[in-house]
């Protein structure tokens, strides 16, 4: 996809800031230089959001937390399943134990118990079932969301556009510079895109899940996203004449 797009590129620069085959720019050091940089932007709305999970859990016993937090991953999974969600849009991390410490009286380390903790990451193309999941993931005693990750499944065409707009907004900044100060442009001597692969994503969200506030039935969190903001940037280096 990379190799495709780097092409397309190549073709958009070529077509924006072609010059007549017959003109001949001598880009020495002998004539000066107008150099500008060119934005383009473009707002798509996002069609994939990966939503990610994490449930912590404590206890004296290694083996007893390592359990506890084994047995709500499967009964999410098991959820996810019977809500239609395939195996290839779920990726669930290995348990993760870490030893938690306190100072006796002598200032000595000793072992009060043991924190386990997994993520999951469930990917939906199906934005409805954003706050289902959500709930789902609550019952079955996860506690945190690190994230709610909205995406394009292929950002290629998006990103083509914002290109194509970074060239027009360089042409248009050479030409006022060369209006303005009465001076006539060659043909570029360099072109090169910048950031090229620059996507704002305004609809991530951070937040914490509380078992006590979904038992009183207080009212469910809305999840909404805003557009992705796509962003490239091109210079370009024009001989004066």
């Amino acid at each position: 996809m990379q190799k495709s797009l780097y092409l397309i590129s190549l073709v958009a620069v070529a077509l924006l800031f072609s010059e007549p085959a017959s003109a001949v720019v001598d880009c020495s050091e002998n004539h000066g230089r107008i150099t500008v940089v060119g934005h383009g932007q473009v707002e798509v709305d996002p069609d994939e959001v990966v939503l990610n999970f994490n449930i912590q859990e404590t206890d004296k016993s290694a083996a007893d937390v390592h359990a506890r937090v084994d047995e709500k991953m499967a009964k999410l999974l098991d959820g996810l399943k019977s809500k239609g969600i395939k195996p290839e849009q779920i990726r669930a991390d290995n348990v993760r134990i870490t030893t938690e410490y306190k100072r006796d009286d002598k200032g000595n380390y000793i072992t009060v118990g043991y924190s386990a903790s997994r993520e999951i990451n469930v990917k939906l193309w199906d934005f409805a079932l954003i706050a289902d999941i959500t709930d789902l993931a609550l019952a079955c005693g996860f506690n945190g969301i690190s994230g709610f990750d909205y995406r394009l499944k292929d950002a290629k065409s998006a990103k083509v556009k914002a290109q194509s707009e970074a060239i027009k907004d360089a042409r248009a900044q050479a030409s006022l510079l060369a209006e303005g100060f009465s001076v006539k442009l060659a043909a570029p001597c360099s072109l090169q895109f910048e950031n090229n692969d620059s996507v704002s994503f305004r609809g991530t969200r951070n937040m914490l899940m509380s078992n006590k506030a979904n038992a009183d039935g207080l009212p469910r969190e809305i999840y909404s996203q805003d557009k992705l903001v796509i962003e490239s940037k091109v210079s370009a280096e024009y001989v004066i004449e």
